[in-house]
């Protein structure tokens, strides 16, 4: 993060650039809002808030998610209104969900994910995958996303396809 600058508060939350121009989108779910960068003070249980989180980076046209690691009705919903703000507010065409971090998604996690991949195909955009483990590929996999969202192991790949087609 020492590469980032703060450039400014949004309704998302804080927004860093850094000199490349990449834009970085930190986001703590609305219930953990109170927590402050410094998470070392949690005792133990809380865990669980610490890994809540949504990062959010904007490459030109491409929006990268990097999902936390639980996707699931509780965050659901911050994860739509973020990217509908997120969409509305860049020329996005192509957004890649991280999923590295992310160990379990419900029904709720689909749902978004073909919300977004419906919305961005219907603009003459993308939508695609990366880093996905072995529960969340199975996931995708049963959920009949794997048919409908280009999986790639890394995130420059993911995020550079799209040039090469």
């Amino acid at each position: 993060m020492a590469a980032y600058v703060r450039y400014m508060s949004s309704p998302l939350g804080e927004v860093f650039h850094e000199p490349s121009g990449v834009a970085r989108y930190e986001h703590l779910a609305p219930v953990f809002q109170a927590l402050t960068c410094d998470t070392s003070g949690l005792q133990k249980g809380d865990e669980r808030m610490k890994n809540q989180t949504f990062t959010y980076e904007a490459r030109g046209q491409v929006l990268i998610i990097h999902m936390p690691k639980e996707l699931d009705h509780h965050n659901c919903k911050d994860l739509r209104l973020e990217t509908d703000i997120l969409m509305e507010e860049n020329c996005i065409r192509r957004i890649v969900f991280d999923f590295s971090a992310t160990e379990f998604m419900d029904s709720s996690g689909i749902g978004v994910l073909l919300g977004r991949y419906k919305q961005m195909k219907s603009s003459g955009g993308e939508a695609v995958y990366c880093r996905a483990g072995k529960q969340v590929s199975r996931i995708l996999r049963v959920g009949g996303l794997e048919k409908l969202l280009k999986g790639f192991e890394s995130l420059e790949e993911a995020v550079e396809e799209r040039e090469e087609t």
